[in-house]
């Protein structure tokens, strides 16, 4: 009897001593199921639909989609690899291989990866779609009409943003900056290359352009707006009262040609104020042509004109950070297929181009004055023809490592020192807006060894 007791016991995991010394306690009996209960959960059973689980399908672009025998497009599904679980799927390019080459890997093999990637203009391109129409905002032209009085350049050149003077190009290679706008995730701001990921880096804007990249941010709300704030905003700090005609719509903006024809006449000899005034105005003329280009190509915005009230803090600001986070939104709106514009400070842009990327560049300067960007002869006239679009488009598909020089100023260190916020991982920051900068996905341009994430 005993034994037939023991043998009914429930069955007990040990999972410590501590459960051996547990009493059990009995449970109680089980109660079988009425006729009623079992004939609802047959009818809950029947009724049951399983529900198809949801699977991530690979990127399907037209170039890779196979004809049936019926003439039906169809193209071939894989199952994605559970994270963590099973190795990553092998990429169907090989080393060195070009995506305009026959069954070579074009777009992200896990569509599910980049949700986005619709919006790009790379899909667009994949499909068959090419961009024709696209525009480079760059008036750094317009620099020399206006000659500045001596005050007004010793004011530029102690807070720093002289070298937007003598450093910036006046002509721009339109196609050859639009085949690296293809190549733009704005997700990670890098550029994705056969090569694995490059982008420009605040040690890139301290060394080629010179602007200081250490300072107080470039940062503040956005101004409030009413109807006559806008005019009475730049009679305070210019000493002017402002027609309509000087102002772009919504009166948050003010044209580069008012600015330079009010202004652009006074002289040492006028009074304090008139001077103060003029280099004011000057200064947010120099970051409409420059840094801050907007898309309409005369027009600045006046709230710009927040961080030029006191003319002897204008230096603490670190405009090299303002600078490259202006150029990565431009360069993620850019990217996009809707988005046939681009603006910013396209002579960094260039020049950054010209030092990592030695097929691209022109003539080199080997004797030069002032920072990096100056060594480049760059070209005054440049083809402007889908053709071209379309040779550096390949010309990128078949980049090798050996044709990228990852660390231009490496030789160059005692002349121009690596800044002290070049390894900074965060977030950039111009006016109300962010920008992601992350030196350790690009390893290689600061001379170290990129490693390679894996999943485990």
């Amino acid at each position: 009897m005993e034994g037939e007791l023991a043998s009914h016991q429930p069955y007990l995991v040990v999972g410590s001593t501590a459960d051996l010394a547990a009493p059990v306690e009995p449970q109680p009996p089980r109660v079988p199921p009425t006729v009623s209960n079992r004939k609802r959960k047959e009818n809950a059973r029947k009724s049951k639909v399983e529900k198809p689980k949801k699977r991530c399908t690979p990127f399907n672009p037209p170039g890779r989609r196979t004809r049936t025998d019926e003439g039906a497009s169809s193209a071939t599904t894989t199952t994605a690899p559970a994270l963590a679980l099973s190795a990553p799927p092998a990429s169907t390019m090989e080393v060195g291989a070009s995506c305009s080459q026959p069954n070579a890997s074009q777009g992200p093999e896990i569509a599910d990866l980049i949700p986005n990637f619709k919006d790009h203009i790379s899909y667009r391109i994949l499909s068959g779609d090419e961009r024709e129409d696209f525009r480079t905002h760059n008036h750094t032209k317009k620099l020399v009409t206006w000659v500045c009085a001596p005050f007004i350049s010793e004011a530029v050149s102690r807070v720093g943003l002289m070298p937007l003077v003598t450093s910036s190009y006046n002509a721009i290679d339109s196609y050859l900056l639009r085949a690296f706008v293809e190549r733009w995730h704005p997700t990670t701001c890098t550029f994705h290359l056969p090569v694995r990921k490059m982008t420009i880096t605040l040690n890139d804007v301290s060394t080629l352009i010179g602007l200081p990249v250490v300072g107080r941010a470039v940062a503040s709300n956005r101004l409030r707006q009413s109807n006559t704030w806008g005019k009475t905003y730049v009679a305070k700090m210019l000493g002017v009262y402002p027609d309509s005609e000087a102002m772009g719509a919504g009166e948050r903006t003010l044209k580069l040609g008012w600015l330079h024809r009010t202004f652009g006449k006074i002289t040492a000899r006028d009074c304090e104020m008139k001077k103060l005034y003029a280099t004011r105005a000057y200064l947010l003329y120099l970051l409409g042509c420059t840094i801050f280009v907007d898309k309409t190509g005369s027009l600045v915005s006046i709230e710009w004109l927040q961080f030029l009230e006191n003319v002897d803090t204008i230096g603490e600001y670190a405009w090299g950070t303002a600078c490259l986070c202006f150029l990565y939104r431009a360069l993620s709106k850019a990217s996009k297929a809707t988005t046939a514009q681009l603006n910013g400070y396209l002579t960094l842009f260039q020049a950054w181009i010209y030092e990592h990327f030695p097929s691209f560049n022109p003539t080199f300067r080997p004797q030069f004055e002032g920072y990096l960007a100056n060594r480049w002869v760059y070209p005054k006239n440049s083809t402007t023809s889908v053709e071209r679009a379309r040779h550096l488009r390949l010309m990128l598909d078949e980049l090798k490592p050996d044709e990228v020089i990852w660390d231009p100023y490496f030789e160059l260190r005692d002349r121009f020192p690596m800044p002290e916020s070049a390894w900074f991982s965060g977030m950039l920051c111009c006016l109300d807006f962010l920008q992601p900068h992350h030196p350790d996905r690009v390893l290689r341009q600061f001379s170290r060894v990129q490693q390679l994430y894996q999943l485990s």
